[in-house]
């Protein structure tokens, strides 16, 4: 169906499901909503199928398995004057030829995204459902976190800027590369001494990071650069700790070269009889 967006791991599991019957229907085990397709399903067969059937313990997620017998149901129901696809499915489920495929059996662990992600389909038929959907992508496209930062602040400030490139020509590469930008420039702050700047680019390099892979998920898009993100994430990162390591030892020796000059030579009571006192 043209105006619904399917989860891909429904497609994967289809493909290698064993048909034996005319048509295996995907649907979705929850309590139907206004203008779905209902659904009556008993024993795995398709018992009914309709808008206005009156009972229903599932919904039709648009999305079917079908063997060539199925065509002959529906040349039948075209013969009949009921020329909607359903009417097809349905006069397959009453020769007992229809079954379902229930997305609730799908595993729904993702390990590449360390979460568990309920398979879902998202009929598009207004506005709302659009903004729905767009939102439900987004949020599936989040990683499962290990932090609290990036749990309860980053996360609601990558969907929010994530939300808002989905719609613009802007690539992830593109993002990848600003970031990398922005945290050389924090490097070189840390090296200067501006601690305080350089961490708040840091914060921002930190949400940013997270972006460029959920714009890449969102937008179906891959490249080489996206496949070493990783990498790149390790070089600035350690750039920083070398950045302020090297800072931190020239403050701190300029700082003792003036202490020492203003209190003189070390005493035995200043460290505590570690060291001795000079010849």
């Amino acid at each position: 169906m043209s105006d619904h967006i399917f989860d891909a791991r429904i497609l994967k599991e289809l493909i290698s499901y064993d048909l034996k019957d005319s048509v295996a229907l995907v649907v979705d085990k929850r309590e139907p909503s206004p203008g779905d397709t209902r659904v009556l399903e008993k024993e795995g067969k398709i018992a009914e199928i309709g808008k206005n059937i009156e009972k229903a313990n599932c919904v039709d997620t648009g999305i079917f398995l079908c063997s060539p017998k199925i065509f002959s149901y529906v040349q039948e129901t075209v013969k009949e004057g009921r020329e909607e696809f359903a009417d097809g499915i349905a006069q397959a489920a009453l020769r007992n030829a229809a079954k379902i495929f229930d997305i609730t059996q799908i595993e729904d662990y993702v390990p590449n995204m360390r979460k568990h992600i309920k398979p879902f389909w998202i009929y598009i038929d207004t506005k709302q459902d659009l903004v729905k959907a767009k939102k439900l992508l987004i949020e599936n496209a989040c990683k499962g976190r290990n932090d609290l930062l990036a749990t309860y602040v980053n996360k609601s400030i990558e969907n929010f800027i994530t939300s808002r490139l989905a719609n613009m020509r802007i690539t992830p590469n593109q993002v990848t590369i600003l970031t990398n930008i922005i945290a050389y420039i924090s490097t070189f702050f840390f090296l200067e001494g501006s601690l305080l700047f350089a961490s708040l680019l840091t914060f921002i390099v930190s949400f940013m990071d997270g972006v460029d892979g959920k714009l890449s998920r969102v937008k179906l898009l891959s490249s080489n650069i996206g496949i070493m993100e990783h990498a790149f994430d390790f070089l600035f990162e350690h750039s920083w700790y070398i950045a302020l390591a090297i800072y931190l030892s020239i403050y701190l020796s300029i700082y003792l070269s003036i202490y020492l000059s203003i209190k003189g030579p070390w005493t035995v009571s200043d460290f505590g009889g570690y060291l001795h006192s000079p010849v």
